[in-house]
């Protein structure tokens, strides 16, 4: 696989472009929310610098905590206009911990490799949703299914819109609904597998995300949460293996492009990467 190269920076440097580091690395991983898009539109001066990457040869992989499958995400990037041969792929959380659940060989995916048995092993599970494509995403899974926590062996955080109620059913839940399920669930002792760690949507009113129910899941007792996505490490790797099978050779400089110092900037250095983090 691929290491990264560290280049020695004493203090963060301002830049004002794409333009000015471009060359300084062999890849780039990139942020999609914030960075890329704002959920409604593609940033014109973010395709501007896939262009100008893609100009350099610079191989880019999307790196997301989005809670949806890669197929979902690309089709999304196709409609906002962000044209797919300006990226060489695209990794989401949701996407690694859909593969996890599935049983997808553990040797090309990480994420899946410090999972415990409870949760891998685990047949009907309660699903925090985002409310869009939950009924989907589950479908997915031969030999699993979404119930309610009555019957429910552990619990899958990718969403605060829904709860799951049956096999393919899915019905909208308030925070109080859903932090009365946690407690519940908590008592239990259900092992927890969060597939998008971030606590706050950017959308201006901060709603919450999957990892504020992690967080809240262990403030009423519940074990500590698993998590994949960024600032985790497997999902790191994930990427460097990907940039690895594109082409990217052994000891390559890669330089992470984020909005987030908690979930890009944490997370990107831990692995051994340069960031480049966008200030709005």
């Amino acid at each position: 696989g691929v290491s990264a190269n560290i280049m020695d920076a004493a203090a963060p440097v301002w830049i004002d472009g794409i333009g000015d580091i471009a060359d300084q690395y062999d890849a780039y991983l990139v942020d999609l929310w914030g960075v890329v898009h704002n959920g409604s539109v593609a940033f014109p001066w973010a395709v501007r610098a896939l262009e100008e990457l893609r100009r350099r040869g610079k191989p880019v992989v999307f790196l997301s905590n989005s809670s949806r499958r890669r197929e979902t995400n690309l089709a999304a990037l196709a409609k906002l206009g962000v044209r797919r041969e300006l990226f060489a792929d695209l990794i989401t959380s949701g996407d690694e911990a859909w593969r996890a659940l599935h049983g997808v060989s553990c040797q090309d995916r990480p994420a899946a490799v410090g999972l415990p048995r409870a949760v891998l092993a685990a047949e009907r599970i309660l699903v925090f949703g985002n409310g869009a494509d939950d009924a989907q995403y589950m479908a997915g899974l031969p030999g699993r299914c979404s119930v309610p926590l009555a019957e429910a062996e552990m619990l899958l955080a990718r969403g605060c819109a829904a709860l799951s109620k049956a096999e393919g059913e899915f019905a909208p839940a308030t925070w109080h609904e859903q932090e009365t399920v946690l407690s519940a669930a908590a008592e239990r002792g259900l092992p927890m597998l969060v597939a998008n760690p971030d606590s706050v949507r950017p959308d201006g009113a901060d709603s919450p995300m999957p990892g504020r129910l992690a967080r809240r899941y262990v403030e009423l007792g519940g074990p500590e949460p698993h998590f994949i996505g960024k600032p985790h490490g497997a999902v790191f790797q994930t990427a460097l293996l990907r940039l690895s099978e594109l082409g990217v050779p052994e000891g390559a400089r890669v330089c992470m492009i984020g909005d987030s110092a908690w979930h890009d900037v944490r997370g990107a250095r831990a692995a051994g990467l340069d960031v480049t983090l966008l200030c709005s």
